[in-house]
């Protein structure tokens, strides 16, 4: 019951918000609304959440970057670069945001609009974006997978830009000695 009253007033909160034409933070929803999703989509559990996110980040918090993508201005990967890359952000600061890029999103590709969003990021919050960055590198890893052709695939994520640097320079060095060794292909 405490849940529900919490609930209702965030969802309270939001119509209100809405109603003033203000961004707002999102009410939430079930813990398993996912659940009830994956059939229905043919999605895995975090594919499900992912799309949640999305559709609360697009009613709630980014209402011109849904205004967008239902006006055929920006396409649903467009509308989802802009809404992750607003996630850890106030309402207020997300709508900062989405302001100074939306613009020119469609237009950009996708790469180009990612730079764009992450410039405005710590344009609209400097002081945010170097606490998420600092979040983000103690999740530092390197995945690897198999590609659909057998070959495998290698990645470092949420490294910080001097080791990429600097991963960069070693795997290219190698690179280099591989092909002076006679090996064929691309650097």
């Amino acid at each position: 019951p405490g849940r529900a009253v919490l609930h209702a007033a965030a969802v309270e909160q939001a119509r209100a918000a809405l109603a003033a034409g203000e961004p707002a933070a999102p009410p939430g929803c079930d813990e398993f609304t996912a659940d009830e999703l994956m059939p229905v989509l043919r999605l895995s559990k975090g594919g499900a959440q992912r799309q949640v996110g999305l559709a609360l980040a697009l009613r709630y918090r980014l209402r011109a970057t849904l205004a967008a993508l239902l006006n055929g201005q920006i396409d649903a990967i467009r509308a989802r670069i802009i809404a992750e890359a607003t996630d850890d952000l106030s309402p207020d600061d997300a709508a900062a945001v989405e302001a100074l890029v939306l613009s020119r999103a469609g237009r950009q590709t996708y790469v180009a609009l990612g730079l764009a969003i992450g410039k405005a990021v710590v344009q609209v919050d400097p002081a945010g974006a170097m606490k998420r960055r600092k979040r983000g590198e103690k999740q530092a890893r390197v995945e690897r997978w198999r590609e659909y052709d057998g070959t495998g695939a290698l990645a470092g994520r949420q490294v910080p830009p001097d080791d990429t640097a600097a991963a960069d320079q070693a795997l290219t060095a190698l690179a280099v000695e591989l092909r002076a060794a006679g090996l064929d292909g691309p650097l």
